[in-house]
């Protein structure tokens, strides 16, 4: 796995959900881990909801947003097969996004996994205290 977050390399620094910068967001982090792109998260007590055993679904999406939009910039930039953030920069915006809820999320699991630039795998959270 890479040492260095993509959320670390200077692309989108202030993001309440991925911003390396932002000490109030989720700060999510993503790696590439071979080719695929691993995110990890780890999920506080505040962020229930409707119960203390379950994730918010606005959580959930903005996990779900700042994962792919980091992958998509990160897997922009190896295609270019340039660093992170180098010049000129690299940039997207989440055009739509559509969550659909099938089940209550809990706070069981560790982490976000996404198999690639094409598809999104399960959403795991963990709140290890």
């Amino acid at each position: 796995m890479d040492a260095q977050a993509f959320q670390d390399q200077g692309t989108v620094r202030y993001c309440h959900g991925c911003g390396a910068d932002n000490e109030q967001g989720l700060r999510i982090k993503s790696y590439w881990d071979s080719d695929e792109a691993i995110a990890s998260w780890l999920a506080q007590p505040h962020h229930c909801g409707g119960t203390k055993q379950n994730l918010n679904g606005g959580i959930i999406a903005s996990l779900i947003d700042c994962h792919s939009l980091n992958l998509a910039i990160a897997h922009a930039y190896k295609q270019e097969q340039r660093p992170m953030g180098s010049t000129p920069r690299i940039g997207y915006v989440t055009a739509n996004l559509n969550v659909s809820y099938v089940k209550p999320t809990p706070f069981a699991c560790a982490h976000h996994q996404n198999r690639g630039p094409q598809g999104m795998g399960p959403l795991h959270v963990d709140r290890r205290r």
